[in-house]
């Protein structure tokens, strides 16, 4: 199982890269914030947060035949911006920049094939090429602005489903 969840990370890493423009570093080791250049930034990380098992929800009989188990995935795709100190806070934040990111995100994980996954319709979801049944922004996202408000991140939880 080890390799497939490296594969699905690394399909969803290679996808952020390709589809969200703008950043100028990729990473999928967490840094803190004070640790990244001004010329680092936008800086752009994966990182994994947790992995759980469970089977699905079968007759005991089910059960007895070796039911395989359910993966996901608990990602974290970070951003963090430095927003250029001579631009008037007023007219430029690191809010009005981390939200263009989160809608690129958005886009990103639910764009395949060019057919829209939140069509009622279809249901269609990013799949990694068929290594995860779907990709989805789970929870709430969460953006910050430091000191100055110079400074921002961004947060949004991902889920990974893994094919049984």
């Amino acid at each position: 199982m080890a390799a497939r969840i490296e594969d699905a990370v690394g399909a969803l890493y290679s996808r952020l890269q390709d589809q969200i423009a703008g950043i100028n570093k990729f990473a999928r080791i967490y840094v803190e914030p004070n640790q990244v250049q001004s010329e680092q930034q936008p800086l752009l990380i994966l990182q994994a947060v947790a992995y759980e098992s469970w089977l699905p929800p079968t007759t005991k009989q089910e059960v007895i035949r070796v039911t395989p188990y359910i993966w996901q995935l608990h990602m974290a795709i970070i951003i963090y911006i430095k927003v250029d100190e001579a631009i008037d806070p007023s007219t430029l934040s690191p809010e009005t920049t981390l939200n263009d990111f989160y809608a690129q995100i958005e886009d990103c994980l639910k764009w395949q094939s060019g057919v829209d996954a939140y069509d009622p319709s279809n249901n269609i979801r990013a799949n990694l090429g068929g290594l995860v049944s779907r990709v989805t922004i789970e929870g709430p996202s969460v953006i910050m602005a430091g000191a100055g408000a110079q400074q921002g991140s961004l947060m949004v939880p991902v889920s990974l489903l893994m094919p049984t």
